[in-house]
């Protein structure tokens, strides 16, 4: 059962399969129907509603739905319009036919169908194995009771959303500055410690001073993680929108990937939170202090004190990252540029340029802060980019080299932040559109690039 649970609906022969398969049926359903006019009639309707679907597609999902900040893919959109094209056609082939016929007709569409949600898949890389569609998915433990409280070294207050001070490096010797662990944590370990794999555990984190009402998240403990262990680095992680947390460990495959990390670093890997700034699939709050909720505030101070409070963790800044990918990537973006002294780095995964609901940057506006552009300006990366120095702090970017809008929102904002004296660096992966690929190809490197900065090196 579990070699039939592996079979990878991405890469391998089943993609080009079901494509083929697809196309034979989708000739089968143009020859079904008897007589000419019949076939002239059913192939014509398809054609209409295909064509339809791909004019409508895009403003139906962004601007009547508002389910999606950006136009769709021209892959996605075709896939999508040939699928139900497909069903119009079986539709039409099946119009006072016999069972029979009826059958094959729809038998037709359905495979036709399946041959274009596995491409749409294939471009996303949503699901990568029949597991990550119908599996038990990774096992999931309740949190386990709380070590001695992580709590700010003396001297360090509790973060706050209203400091907007430049950012300063920290030293090593500077307690105030830098946190209770200023060493690297590599330094700190005990050589071939831990179990070998990590913990899973679900998470609900309370918007204590938000008030945002936020869905439940995961916390993965790494194999080193214990009561007496070291304090380890910590990474906060958003996934993209539409979704939540859970698409990290399914799309993302976090855990597999966390592990493997460990597995190389000698049990040690950061503890990663993974959290939801949205409250609901299909929602979008810009991760910004707003009129849709305080989603900013939940996740630069809950989120932290949660963590400080809950989990035996490493409280130097420096060793703080926040990544995400898409959505998720954007908010690691403003996070970074907003409070520097949160988080010291962060992983910017197919991020934006800016916040957005939707490609109507004044509609954005108006939903966020009733018109007021001035106040949405102030809070923009590329504001605090140009504003302020960020010589602490390290930015890791990652985009598909097929994805030519957001490699043009990575170029713009990983030159402004090495302009503002960020330590940075940027990957086009070859062949991947805006993918979920990004993120199961890129995390570990991401978290490599950082280990000096992180101390998983020194």
């Amino acid at each position: 059962m579990s070699t039939v649970l592996e079979l990878p609906l991405v890469d391998g022969p089943l993609p080009l399969v079901l494509t083929g398969l697809a196309a034979v049926a989708l000739l089968g359903l143009l020859a079904l129907p008897r007589g000419g006019r019949r076939r002239a009639a059913a192939a014509v309707a398809g054609l209409l509603v295909t064509a339809l679907l791909v004019a409508v597609a895009n403003p139906l999902v962004i601007d009547g739905m508002g389910l999606f900040p950006q136009d769709l893919p021209g892959e996605v959109v075709g896939w999508s319009a040939a699928g139900i094209g497909a069903l119009a056609l079986a539709v039409a082939g099946a119009v006072r036919a016999g069972i029979g016929r009826t059958v094959l007709a729809l038998g037709c569409g359905l495979l036709v169908v399946l041959g274009a949600a596995s491409q749409v898949n294939a471009y996303y890389a949503r699901f990568t194995t029949l597991a990550d569609l119908v599996g038990p998915g990774p096992d999931v433990v309740a949190l386990p009771v709380a070590p001695a409280a992580s709590v700010p070294a003396a001297g360090v207050p509790a973060p706050s959303v209203a400091t907007t001070a430049p950012h300063a490096k920290p030293t090593p010797d500077d307690p105030a500055r830098s946190g209770s662990e200023s060493t690297p944590v590599v330094s700190r370990a005990k050589p071939g410690g831990g179990k070998a794999k990590g913990t899973l555990a679900a998470a609900h984190i309370p918007g204590a001073a938000s008030g945002f009402p936020a869905r439940d998240g995961y916390v993965y403990l790494p194999p080193a993680y214990s009561p007496t262990g070291p304090r380890l680095p910590v990474m906060v992680l958003v996934a993209g929108q539409p979704g939540g947390p859970g698409d990290w460990l399914s799309a993302g495959r976090l855990v597999a990937q966390l592990d493997r990390f460990a597995a190389a670093h000698q049990g040690l890997a950061p503890v990663t939170v993974v959290v939801d700034p949205t409250g609901s699939d299909f929602a979008n709050t810009a991760c910004l202090d707003s009129k849709l909720g305080k989603a900013e505030t939940y996740l630069a101070k809950d989120v932290p004190d949660w963590v400080r409070g809950q989990l035996r963790v490493d409280t130097n800044p420096s060793h703080w990252t926040f990544g995400g990918f898409s959505f998720g990537g954007t908010c690691a973006l403003q996070l970074a540029t907003r409070f520097p002294h949160v988080y010291g780095s962060f992983i910017d995964l197919q991020g934006e340029q800016e916040p957005s609901l939707g490609p109507d940057r004044r509609q954005t506006v108006q939903t966020l802060f009733g018109g007021d552009s001035a106040a949405f300006e102030a809070v923009l990366p590329m504001r605090q980019l140009a504003t302020r120095t960020f010589h602490g702090s390290w930015g890791f970017f990652a985009s598909g080299s097929k994805d030519t809008l957001f490699l043009g929102y990575m170029s713009a904002v990983s030159n402004a932040a090495t302009r503002a004296g960020m330590t940075v660096t940027t990957v086009a992966v070859p062949g991947q559109g805006h993918s979920w690929a990004i993120p199961q190809s890129q995390l570990i490197p991401a978290l490599e690039w950082l280990s000096p900065h992180l101390g998983f090196t020194t």
